[in-house]
């Protein structure tokens, strides 16, 4: 059986490609504290929504919400969100430790109905731009091939893609 995951990384020494440009009326900003549950229900839901999770969802979900509770109990929580007036509709869950086995826990998880709008790479963008505040330099995450991210997001700002062995399938990717 052939693997079909991929691990990304980041060299956030080096400059990033050039700022996003704002996408009003989306703010992007850190989650709040009280914004746990609702953090949750908006990568839940958007990740429900990608078809190459399918038969994944099982063992991904236990791994993904111990790790994201981690990430959210932090103050602040180690969480960038994206805002439509006042609904959350994107999240990107990040750990901020140096040897985390993954640092953008969840990616960029924009809702269903605001996805194809630039959302996902800003998102991604100021993820690595918190990434690097917190003093790290170079950034991993896990994508299954043919998933959004894979194919579309994360090889933007300099996302370099390379095979993960089958011995050591990742239990937590985005």
């Amino acid at each position: 059986m052939a693997n079909d995951w991929q691990r990304f990384h980041w060299d956030l020494d080096k400059r990033l490609d050039a700022a996003r440009p704002a996408l009003p009326p989306f703010v992007f900003r850190l989650a709040d504290e009280s914004e746990r549950e609702i953090v949750m229900k908006v990568v839940s839901s958007a990740l429900m929504m990608e078809r190459a999770w399918t038969g994944a969802r099982t063992a991904f979900a236990r791994d993904l919400k111990r790790r994201c509770e981690d990430a959210l109990a932090l103050v602040p929580p180690a969480c960038v969100v994206v805002q439509h007036g006042s609904r959350v509709i994107g999240a990107s869950v990040l750990a901020f430790s140096q040897d985390a086995e993954f640092h953008l826990l969840t990616g960029p998880c924009i809702l269903h109905e605001y996805r194809s709008r630039g959302l996902g790479s800003a998102l991604l963008h100021k993820s690595l731009e918190r990434l690097r505040e917190e003093g790290l330099l170079r950034v991993t995450a896990t994508a299954r091939v043919n998933s959004t991210a894979a194919r579309y997001i994360y090889r933007k700002f300099g996302g370099v893609p390379e095979p993960i062995a089958s011995k050591e399938t990742p239990r937590l990717a985005a």
